[in-house]
């Protein structure tokens, strides 16, 4: 005698099957990319804000800030300039970022944040910019704020691990933008400043 419902039953046991797979597929593609990231453990020292009065900075990282003065180069490409003025001199280091325009030399974007603790990168035309843990996406190329439908990342900023002092140097990010350009786990490194240091993402590097 033949079972009418067997057929049913690997229907059902199949589909079950093939959305437990695709629930594992997006958690996957979710959550795997949180645990992915570079860090950079900062100096005891710097951790005493009264130890780093002015910070040196080294030359090469001076950059003119048109009608400002001179801050430091955090990141650039071929088209843009972001420099970092902080207050070395003065708790807690109140910082104002600048987004500067290389052919015509204009600041095209600023903006305050009342420490040092900043990470910057620029990937497509997109700065991606964090005040520690709190992340701003500015478009390259008229300063403005790109509108974002939905948006997911990896980056912690400032950590603590075993009672020392991390920066996250690099981040993984997916997102879906209003004007429909889409991004899949792009991945990237961010040239960091945090307690007068500067941390070069690509190498960990701290220049103290």
């Amino acid at each position: 005698m033949v079972n009418e419902d067997r057929p049913i039953v690997l229907l059902i046991s199949g589909s079950a099957i093939l959305l437990i797979l695709i629930v594992l597929s997006i958690l996957a593609y979710l959550v795997l990319p949180l645990f992915f990231y570079e860090s950079v453990q900062l100096p005891a020292s710097y951790m005493n804000y009264d130890s780093n009065p002015g910070s040196y900075m080294p030359s090469y990282l001076n950059y003119s800030i048109p009608g400002i003065g001179t801050g430091r180069l955090i990141t650039s490409d071929n088209n843009s300039a972001v420099v970092v003025m902080s207050d070395y001199y003065h708790l807690p280091y109140a910082s104002t970022v600048y987004l500067i325009n290389k052919s015509s030399n204009k600041i095209i974007w600023s903006l305050n944040f009342n420490n040092d603790i900043i990470a910057a990168a620029i990937d497509q035309g997109t700065l991606n910019i964090f005040n520690d843990k709190i992340g701003y996406y500015i478009n390259t190329e008229n300063g403005e704020f790109v509108k974002t439908i939905v948006r997911l990342d990896n980056y912690r900023g400032l950590f603590t691990s075993n009672n020392n002092e991390y920066m996250q140097t690099s981040f993984e990010t997916s997102f879906l933008n209003a004007d429909g350009s889409v991004g899949s786990h792009r991945q990237m490194y961010m040239n960091c400043t945090a307690f007068g240091c500067f941390i070069i993402g690509s190498t960990g590097q701290i220049i103290e």
